[in-house]
């Protein structure tokens, strides 16, 4: 049933929603997590309509939705025919008691904004508990859809959240409204460099080069340091006209604060381009996930008479992360054959790697065979993590053994790919005992991932005394990853007293985290005392304990264009040739 969930994913992300009924369909057994990825999948691809069915007949088999596949369906609900099916959704999160979840709260929100109904909306984000960044910018945006955005601003809701205040004064200088973006920008209590940036990149790009002076000179009155933001002063980019090496600089600069749309613009200035010009480019649109468009900048610098080097070959490859791009990874590899860069390890373990991701792991092992890179530690990782991601557990600890027989010097990443796959199979003696290899036979210090694959390993498999004292005996200061999974040992077995224990010691780490009283409310629950699992929840609401904002956060007046469309369009300028293909070659 896991491996059809992920199909059913997959196949939804590549729009292929066909084949993902197909195997809907064809399964004997479902559960919610079924249902939810092919209700979602409908959803996201367009297909309401089928998305309502399935929920419905969801309900009907007698599963209750979870927040996901309910926030979903909310999000759909836009015409006034659907908006009465909304309702009734809202209806059945208040019955499930999930309307408080900030995911489903703000879909709701969000349905009644754009329904007009502003005064239901707010009633909705106030049943929400915990409200992360992304449920306060959905009031904002329920506010600025009904025209009360400034108005909702001076209520002194969101003066104390930055990043809220931040992004309000981003959206009305994106509007044109200069005036009311200064007022917002007033209003801030406690102004951050992103406020200041904000600022400044406007009347950058209003090209008035007195006005970001003087906001530039403001911001370093307070006391704040300025960040890559400001190299889009034109007068800083004139300078280098005559630099590649600073241009370069300057996309890479952009690359790292995630404003790949300003790195392409600045990449379009560069009057010669080098590999390292190219190779800086292409490397960020990978990190920002655009790898169709990475692919297409490789058909380019091909076309511009150059040949991608190695750094470039192992970046793109990097770019063939889905089965939806198999045919691309094996024309690079193609070319790499052909090139000669087969030999470099980096070039081979991406090709390892890239096959993997694209679910073919049989040509994986054939690369991993063929490789002309011998007894290298970085292709055997990389084949060790590519089985262990394929469920081969087996293969990838045969794998270890031939590596370990072969003399080649395990790394760190080694062990922790090993050690977890031992957990994957519950091999608890041997997990234990190459970890105990790393230090007693390779001579080196176990890592904090090293003591965390094991921990884990200890405590799901109910060793958790063990798991205990390993974390109290480590070499380093606890920290909250590894009480976490003694704490999710104790629910799965059932022991409550030492859960009680590795709660506290979270909770002294930190104090608001949410997920280790649904972790210890769980354990009363599977235990039957409900009275103790419902003062957990009670003490988690009083103490508001919030979710991890570990997701990117939105970056106002840092390139808030939307990249793909730009490059795209400007990818045509390049003479884009359809991505790689064997012809290419």
């Amino acid at each position: 049933m896991f491996s059809q969930n992920n199909l059913l994913t997959m196949y939804s992300k590549s729009h292929l929603l066909c084949r993902a009924g197909q195997v809907f369909d064809e399964m004997t057994d479902r559960n919610v997590v079924s249902w939810t990825c092919m209700i979602t999948g409908s959803i996201q691809n367009g297909e309401c309509e089928m998305g309502f069915r399935l929920f419905r007949q969801m309900l009907r088999v007698g599963f209750y939705p979870n927040e996901f596949a309910l926030a979903s369906v909310v999000s759909a609900c836009e015409s006034y025919e659907e908006i009465k099916f909304g309702v009734s959704l809202h209806s059945i999160a208040l019955k499930l008691g999930i309307d408080r979840n900030p995911y489903v709260g703000s879909s709701v929100l969000l349905m009644y904004a754009k329904n007009r109904d502003t005064a239901s909306a707010d009633i909705a984000f106030e049943c929400i508990f915990y409200r992360d960044l992304a449920c306060w910018n959905s009031m904002v945006e329920s506010y600025v859809l009904n025209g009360y955005g400034y108005n909702a601003m001076r209520t002194n809701r969101f003066e104390s959240y930055i990043a809220v205040m931040n992004s309000l004064t981003d959206l009305y200088f994106t509007l044109g409204v200069k005036d009311v973006a200064l007022k917002v920008f007033d209003n801030i209590l406690e102004k951050d460099v992103v406020s200041w940036n904000t600022l400044i990149s406007a009347a950058a790009q209003e090209e008035d080069d007195i006005e970001a002076m003087g906001f530039f000179s403001s911001m370093l009155s307070t006391g704040l340091k300025p960040n890559q933001v400001l190299v889009k002063k034109r007068k800083i980019q004139g300078h280098a006209s005559r630099y590649t090496y600073v241009w370069t600089s300057l996309v890479k600069a952009y690359s790292v604060i995630g404003s790949v749309g300003n790195s392409f613009r600045v990449f379009e200035e560069v009057g010669e381009l080098d590999l390292v010009s190219w190779g800086v480019i292409i490397s960020a649109f990978v990190k920002q996930g655009l790898f169709g468009e990475a692919l297409s900048l490789v058909n380019c610098l091909r076309e511009d008479g150059q040949q991608p080097d190695e750094f470039i070959l192992a970046n793109i490859l990097n770019a063939c992360c889905n089965a939806a791009l198999i045919i691309q990874c094996r024309c690079i590899h193609s070319h790499v054959v052909k090139t000669g860069h087969e030999k470099h390890f980096c070039v081979a373990s991406a090709v390892i790697d890239a096959y993997a991701k694209c679910g073919d792991i049989i040509s994986s092992k054939m690369a991993f065979d063929n490789s002309s890179v011998e007894n290298d530690a970085i292709l055997y990782n990389t084949m060790i993590t590519a089985y262990a991601h394929h469920g081969l557990i087996k293969k990838a600890l045969e794998l270890y053994e031939q590596m370990r027989r072969a003399n080649v010097e395990p790394t760190q990443a080694t062990f922790v790919a090993v050690i977890s796959a031992c957990n994957h199979l519950g091999l608890v003696e041997q997990g234990k005992y190459i970890f105990n290899s790393i230090s007693y036979i390779y001579g080196m210090q176990p890592t904090k991932d090293h003591f965390l694959c094991l921990i884990d390993l200890l405590a799901r498999n109910g060793l958790l005394e063990e798991a205990k004292a390993a974390i109290e005996s480590m070499p380093y200061e606890p920290w909250p990853a590894a009480w976490r999974s003694l704490l999710n040992g104790c629910r799965i077995h059932g022991n409550k007293e030492m859960g009680e224990f590795a709660a506290q010691k979270i909770l002294k780490l930190v104090p608001n985290d949410d997920g280790v009283y649904v972790l210890l409310s769980n354990i009363y629950a599977e235990d039957g005392r409900w009275e103790c699992a419902e003062k957990i929840r009670m003490k988690m609401e009083e103490r508001r304990a919030q979710k991890s904002l570990e997701d990117s956060r939105p970056r106002p007046g840092i390139g808030s264009i939307r990249p793909a469309d730009h490059l795209h369009k400007n990818l045509n300028c390049f003479g884009e040739k359809p991505f790689l293909t064997q012809a290419a070659y």
